[in-house]
This record gives structure tokens, sequence and C-alpha cells, in this order.
């Protein structure tokens, strides 16, 4: 076949398919792009190089000013005060890998609760005087209005032992060197003050003449401590020994109160129950002495260590009551003088009655 032939042949069959070309003209465009594009990236050079990554993205919630604990599940904030939910929406990254923004949060904030009790300003509310004053302003008012009043006799009580435990640590420490070495003091007699409502007297922390009651109830109860130690050291202690050691304590010391008592109404004189406690408690301290002394060194230090302390207790009851009880008594009643000799050997007599010297190792 000619040239020609093959060329006539060749243009009939392009007239045939012309229209179906055309039809698919609208795509080739499209397709050979793609085709394109795809041979690119399967191109050896391009598939040996790395892939773009995108940067991570961190996100830092702020956290809410109030004082909640919050818990974070994903894009929700949780807190116990109140929630807030937020969502995650990241944009798609383009075909450059760029790193887009991280996602936005939405927080709604809430006015931060006030605080009706904390205990960490017990500390500071203890420093102010305000706090204090109003605390014992209101102390006293429910004390004046409450139990005092359902009570019958407690508010008189309760001012007047107000008077014999105003001590202070000078007062403690200068009282016990008169009550152990009355022999060295000279000064016996009280002082007088005014502006104390019915006590005539001053305040036991600026005189030291002044009855007071802490000095004979700490004694007593370290004298009773100090005796069941002794049972204890013995192997002899047994529960029902600090009851009985107390009831023998106050038995005694109340009779010895009312013998008193009874010597100053024969002779007619004025008699403060309250005082006369004071004064016949003194001698606890003196077997409080006695009784270390003993358990230390045995029973002879303990019987030379009593000699001295019961004296030395007779010694200071004579001078104290000596400048207590009125010179002027009764005309037909006891002398004053034999009655506060009998009150001093009293004392003495009181603190060998209740050692407990039995269970001393000689």
């Amino acid at each position: 076949m000619s040239y020609y032939q093959n060329t006539g042949v060749s243009n009939r069959k392009q007239q045939q398919y012309g229209g179906t070309y055309g039809q698919q003209g609208a795509y080739g465009g499209a397709n050979s792009r793609a085709h394109q594009g795809a041979a690119f990236y399967n191109s050896p050079s391009v598939a040996s190089a790395p892939a773009p990554t995108a940067a991570p993205t961190t996100w830092q919630p702020t956290p809410a000013p109030h004082s909640g604990n919050q818990i974070n599940l994903g894009g929700t904030t949780n807190t116990d005060s109140g929630s807030s939910m937020s969502s995650m929406n990241a944009a798609p990254n383009s075909g450059g890998g760029g790193a887009q923004p991280g996602p936005t949060v939405q927080q709604s904030q809430q006015p931060e609760q006030p605080q009706l009790w904390n205990p960490a300003n017990i500390n500071s509310m203890m420093k102010n005087d305000m706090v204090m004053n109003m605390a014992y302003d209101g102390g006293k008012a429910f004390l004046a209005n409450g139990a005092a009043k359902m009570i019958p006799g407690l508010e008189l009580l309760m001012v007047t032992l107000r008077y014999y435990f105003a001590v202070d640590n000078s007062y403690v420490l200068h009282k016990m060197q008169r009550v152990l070495f009355p022999f060295l003091k000279k000064d016996w007699k009280r002082l007088e003050a005014e502006g104390h409502g019915n006590v005539k007297y001053a305040l036991p922390r600026f005189d030291e003449n002044a009855p007071d009651l802490y000095i004979p109830f700490m004694s007593l109860v370290t004298y009773v401590l100090l005796c069941a130690l002794l049972f204890g050291s013995r192997g002899q202690f047994t529960p029902e020994a600090l009851p009985e050691i107390t009831t023998r304590c106050f038995v005694t010391q109340i009779l010895e109160v009312l013998a008193i008592r009874l010597g100053h109404y024969v002779m007619q004189v004025p008699c403060s129950l309250l005082d006369m406690f004071c004064f016949t408690g003194y001698k606890y301290m003196g077997l409080c002495v006695n009784m270390l002394v003993g358990l230390f060194f045995g029973y002879w230090p303990y019987y030379g260590t009593m000699t001295w302390t019961a004296s030395a207790t007779a010694f200071f009851m004579l001078r104290t009551m000596t400048n207590n009880v009125p010179r002027i008594t009764a005309t037909n009643g006891p002398k004053r003088e034999v009655m506060v000799m009998v009150f001093a050997a009293s004392q003495a007599l009181t603190m060998w009655w209740l050692s407990q010297t039995k269970l001393l190792s000689e």
C-alpha cells in the first residue's frame, strides 16, 4: 500500500474517533497533571527524601483563679467549683507542611468564695489584743449571766478564789524560800492595798507574805505522785494507792482547819477559812522534800530532813499566825500566845502523821 493510501486511512480513523477525544479533552489536562504529579513523587529522588513533618503543638491551659482542683480530660477542664468545656479545633495542614497554631481555650472564671474559717489564722488571732479582750469579755459575761446564775454562789466563789491564784514566778520562788528557810526572814507583816474591792491586803504577786492556794495545791499533787513512785519502786503499787493518800491528806487538813477555826472562835477573833487552808497547806512542800530524800538516800536521811522541814514549817506557822491573829482577844478565853503555839505545833504533828516511811529502805 502506498503512502497516500495509508494517510487516507489514518485521516478517516482520526475523524471517527475525533468526537471521543474531544469529549475527553476536558479531563485531559487534569489527568495529565495528576499523572505528572504521581510521576514526580514516584521518582527515586523524591521518594528517598524525608517527608516534612509538622512541629508538635503544645498546649498548657491557664489555671482558673479559684482554689478548686482542675482535672484536664482532652479538651474539657473540670473544677470542683465549676466546669468549663472548650473544644479543640485544629485547622488542617496545608501542602507545605507548616504547623498551625494550637487550639484556643475559653474558660469561664467564677469569683472566689470567701473562707469563713481558716485554722491557720488561730495563731494571728491569739496575738491580737482586741480579739483576746473580746474573748475575755464574752467568757466573763457568760459566767455572770449563764452558769453563775444557775449555780448559787458560783460567781462569789470564782471572784474569791481569783485572789489566791494571782501569783507569778517571782512570788513562787520567794515563797518557797520563806517556807523552807523561815529563820532567815525578818519581815512578816502583810502589805495593805486599796482599790481591790473587799480584799484588804495586796495580791500575792505583790506581797510574798500573802497566802495563796497555788503552792499548796501543786505541792499536794506532787507529794501524792512521789508516794505512788515509792510504792511502784518497791513493787507494791495498786490503783487504790492514789485516792487513799489523797483522801488521807484532805481529811487531815480539814480537821486541822476546823481545830484552828475553833481556837479563833473561843478567842472571839475573826478567821478566814481559805487563809487557814493556805497556811496549813504549805507543809506539803516539806513532805515533798522529805520524800525525795527518802527515795534516793533511804530511811535515816529521810528523818534527818524531816526534822528540818517540820521545824521550819512550825516556825513559819508561828510567825504567820502571830501577825494574823489580833492582839486583843476575849478576856475569858485562852491566851493568844498559847493558841499560836498550838497552831504551830500542829504542823509538825500532821507532817509526821502524813509521812509514808514504811516502805523506805534503811
